[in-house]
């Protein structure tokens, strides 16, 4: 079991953990000073995991079970300020999991839209599948892949780490050439 303590959640958290039979529930805990919406959303796994949101005296305030390998998500529009809890367990057997916690009113800082968050996951011949996440057509954008073997010299999001996926990105080659 483990036991993670985020303190106060002001802004998106994201994790990728495990579940199963030697650690068969993960625990985030995070306080929110404000009341406000807040959503979990988890992802990734090849089991059925279990998600319950607690508060501070221990009570249920969200319990949800995904089936299978669709994403488990819910929010909560109006979740007070106190500190919670968020129990992450997988009981029928082993799995990899990626966890999301998004808080109110988070927007981007370009286009002041809605912040919602999307995961890329390969499956198991390795090949990685795209979920775009629809806003209305307000907002187009870009995809690029390349590989960041050899980028570990770069602080991630320095102008020079950009620099350099940029580079990457423009060459049409997934590889440092």
């Amino acid at each position: 079991m483990s036991n993670i303590s985020i303190g106060n959640l002001n802004d998106n958290y994201f994790s990728i953990d495990f579940a199963g039979k030697t650690d068969p529930t993960d625990t985030y805990r995070f306080n929110r000073l404000n009341t406000g919406s807040f959503r979990v959303t988890a992802e990734g796994f090849t089991s059925v995991v279990g998600m319950q949101l607690l508060d501070s005296q221990g009570k249920v305030v969200k319990d949800i079970e995904t089936n299978g390998t669709n994403s488990g998500t819910f929010s909560i529009d109006n979740l007070g300020a106190t500190n919670y809890a968020l129990k992450i367990s997988a009981p029928a057997r082993d799995t990899n999991y990626q966890i999301s916690l998004t808080p109110d009113g988070k927007v981007d800082p370009l286009t002041g839209l809605g912040v919602d968050s999307g995961f890329f996951s390969p499956d198991a011949t390795g090949q990685v599948g795209f979920d775009w996440l629809h806003d209305g057509g307000n907002y187009q954008g870009e995809v690029a892949i390349f590989s960041v073997q050899g980028m570990e010299k770069f602080a991630p999001g320095s102008p020079e780490f950009i620099k350099e996926a940029a580079r990457r990105a423009l060459s049409n080659s997934i590889l440092d050439t």
